[in-house]
């Protein structure tokens, strides 16, 4: 929330400017293997890709409802669908209606 309820980019306080945060800036995500010892997420072996994760609505559920339902989840193989290309379903070696995985750095 802000005092003004308006959305604000540059923040005008006197202790974000001592520190230059007036303005929002992009960071890296923080490697938390490397920093805090954690085990790796997946297997760094394997075969991979990188895609843009898009959320639309979903076709088998109403508005986040009936996800769980028996009779929407009849109506798909159940859980979300993911759509790729033929070229990139070839990097990874996947085919039509294979089962696949996808995770992110952080699992």
């Amino acid at each position: 929330h802000t005092l003004t309820g308006r959305m604000h980019f540059y923040l005008d306080h006197d202790w974000l400017e001592e520190l230059g945060e007036q303005l929002p800036i992009y960071r890296p995500p923080l490697d938390m293997s490397r920093l805090f010892g954690e085990s790796a997420v997946g297997d760094r072996n394997g075969l991979g890709l990188t895609v843009r994760y898009l959320t639309p609505h979903s076709k088998w559920s109403i508005h986040s409802e009936y996800q769980d339902n028996l009779f929407m989840l009849s109506l798909s193989r159940g859980g979300p669908t993911m759509w790729m290309s033929p070229a990139d379903a070839a990097k990874i070696e996947v085919r039509d209606n294979d089962w696949v995985e996808a995770v992110n750095r952080n699992g």
